[in-house]
C-alpha cells in the first residue's frame, strides 16, 4: 500500500516499523517514545527521543522503528513558491515567451 500525505501523525507499537520510500526532506518528529531511523546507503543509525526530530537526507528507503510505543509526526518539506517580479525584466520576458 502506498500512502501520500503532506503531514501525518502515526502511532507505532514497540518494534513496529514504518517504511518511507524516496522521502528526502521529510522530517520525522518523535512526539513521545523513542525511534530508530536508518536510511538506505547510510552507515548511520539515528536514535530520536521524544521531543527531537531528524530530517531524512538520502534517497531510497528509510526505516523508522519504534524502540518503544511511540507517536510520530511526519512533516513534508514545504514547496518552494516562485514569483515573477511585477515588471518582468529581460530575463523574465525571455522565459515567458518560451
Amino acid at each position: 500500500m502506498k500512502i501520500s500525505l503532506d503531514s501525518s501523525r502515526v502511532e507505532l507499537h514497540r518494534h513496529q516499523t514504518l517504511r518511507l520510500a524516496d522521502a528526502p526532506g521529510v522530517t520525522v518528529v518523535c512526539l513521545c517514545g523513542a525511534l530508530w531511523i536508518t536510511q538506505e546507503n547510510d552507515p548511520r543509525d539515528v536514535i530520536v527521543d521524544a521531543g527531537a526530530w531528524f530530517t531524512l537526507d538520502r534517497p531510497g528507503v528509510a526505516l523508522v522503528e519504534a524502540i518503544e510505543a511511540s507517536s510520530v509526526h511526519l512533516r513534508a518539506p514545504r514547496p518552494v513558491e516562485l514569483r515573477l517580479p511585477a515588471r518582468p525584466g529581460a530575463l523574465a520576458r525571455r522565459f515567458a515567451a518560451a
